[in-house]
């Protein structure tokens, strides 16, 4: 099979399994859908009226689909998914531009194989776009000793995808000779939207810094997190040693000189991070690529055996992200239930309806919520649209939850998020009597097969806005 078939065959699987996955759009995203639906609507980079708050992390992905809308008209959710699509087919493509046809085959396979790459294709998360970023740099230093502009530029974008951007670049950059031209272009794009957020925000980094501290949501250091990582991929690599070598490790050096310095910062970053609670990955996703192409090359040297350990590779990754995508595929369990925004779109939709414009709620769940009630005021707590509530969990939640900025406010209404889970707002007794002394429940909303969110109204409203008592309540 020619190259030019072999992708459009990968490009083919991609969208045929896109028949499934389509629908699910992250909630995390509809949080940058609100503030892409407000720039549009002429209200800045705002979540709340008002407020500037820089409660995202990928500033180019903001852009990118505000401007995808304005052109096309269609709505913000398709232009995300249809992006996030385009740059995961254009990654495909892009493995294939190292010329080396047996190589981008097998590294497109193994790619295939990935159940991050297809998830978060179309989850309305900035992570394609990183991932072909970080591809297009890796595969245009291919062969190339001194740093290429094309590679600067892609890495220098990826600078204002993700926080960690920065580091792909600098560690990708490295001791090549004579650096500066390009470490000018590469630091070009940052620097321009740092200068930008201190003029706009009034401050040197995005809210969500404050508001996601490292092991919030994952394991000690991400040792798990990276070891499902290395179960997937590596462990076929330990029967090589027991194989023959052909003695030509070129396209392996080549490879290595080009990814090995993203792959070590996106390392550094799971580490400090301590991993995610996003299942398949995620923050190894947009790097997947480029480590496909590595393990290929290394397999690719052997006399034989090539295809078998090739298969077992792709076996292995399957087998590894089997168990996340079988809770996925049901819905089942809490990275599932986040990882989808259909049911908090309803409760969205419900307040909408049945809260008077201005009111203001509080909730944990923030993105379909806030996505689907654009007229109301959200209140978060954790924090990542809210300054106050930031720095109050930055600096360890000191007096835990009475003495939360957000805590403390009294909203209109309280969306309270029920999870079988010793955070769940029914475990604390004293925002149990807080809530049923001031606030009645009216409505109760699924949330996939693990949770719930319970609509608590305020028995006297308490903002300009107010709320109107709905006739009944809403569908368990």
């Amino acid at each position: 099979m020619t190259p030019r078939m072999t992708l459009l065959a990968a490009c083919a699987l991609t969208l045929a399994l896109q028949y499934f996955l389509w629908s699910h759009v992250s909630d995390d995203a509809y949080i940058s859908f609100r503030y892409v639906s407000r720039l549009l609507d002429g209200q800045g980079l705002t979540f709340n009226d008002g407020e500037r708050v820089e409660g995202f992390s990928h500033p180019l992905w903001i852009f990118l689909v505000a401007g995808g809308t304005w052109l096309t008209g269609l709505a913000i959710p398709d232009v995300a998914r249809g992006l996030g699509l385009a740059c995961s087919l254009l990654t495909m493509a892009c493995l294939f531009a190292c010329r080396r046809p047996q190589l981008a085959t097998a590294a497109v396979a193994l790619l295939l194989v990935f159940p991050g790459f297809h998830v978060y294709a179309t989850s309305g998360l900035e992570t394609p776009l990183l991932m072909l970023l970080l591809t297009v740099g890796t595969v245009a230093s291919l062969g190339h000793r001194e740093p290429t502009t094309l590679a600067s530029l892609s890495f220098g974008f990826a600078a204002i995808t993700r926080p960690e951007g920065i580091l792909y670049g600098l560690f990708w950059l490295g001791r090549r000779a004579r650096p500066f031209r390009q470490l000018a272009i590469l630091l070009s794009p940052f620097v321009a939207y740092e200068a930008f957020r201190v003029l706009y925000f009034e401050t040197w980094l995005p809210n969500t810094f404050r508001a996601k501290l490292p092991g919030t949501w994952g394991t000690f250091f991400g040792l798990e997190y990276l070891g499902q990582a290395v179960t997937a991929v590596g462990w076929p690599i330990l029967l090589t040693p027991f194989l023959r070598y052909r003695g030509d490790l070129e396209d392996f050096r080549r490879v290595s000189r080009a990814a090995i310095g993203p792959l070590l910062a996106g390392v550094l970053f799971v580490l400090y991070a301590w991993g995610d609670w996003m299942p398949f990955s995620r923050f190894l996703a947009p790097l997947w690529p480029s480590l496909t192409l590595l393990v290929a090359s290394w397999l690719g040297a052997l006399r034989r055996g090539r295809s078998l350990l090739t298969m077992l590779v792709a076996a292995s990754t399957l087998g590894t992200y089997a168990p996340e995508l079988l809770r996925y595929s049901r819905n089942d369990g809490l990275t599932s239930m986040l990882m989808r925004a259909d049911d908090t779109l309803a409760v969205g939709d419900w307040l909408a309806k049945s809260v008077k414009s201005g009111s203001t709620v509080r909730t944990a769940r923030l993105g379909g919520l806030s996505y689907a009630a654009p007229a109301l005021t959200f209140w978060d707590d954790n924090g990542l649209t809210d300054r106050a509530q930031a720095v109050w969990i930055s600096r360890g939640r000191v007096g835990g939850l009475a003495s939360s900025p957000v805590g403390k406010r009294e909203p209109d209404v309280v969306a309270a998020l029920l999870v079988p889970a010793k955070w769940s707002y029914t475990e604390d007794e004293d925002q149990l009597e807080w809530l049923r002394s001031r606030y009645t429940l009216v409505a109760r909303f699924r949330q996939g097969n693990f949770g719930a969110v319970h609509i608590w109204m305020a028995k006297t409203p308490h903002s300009q806005g107010f709320v109107s008592r709905p006739s009944g309540t809403a569908a368990p």
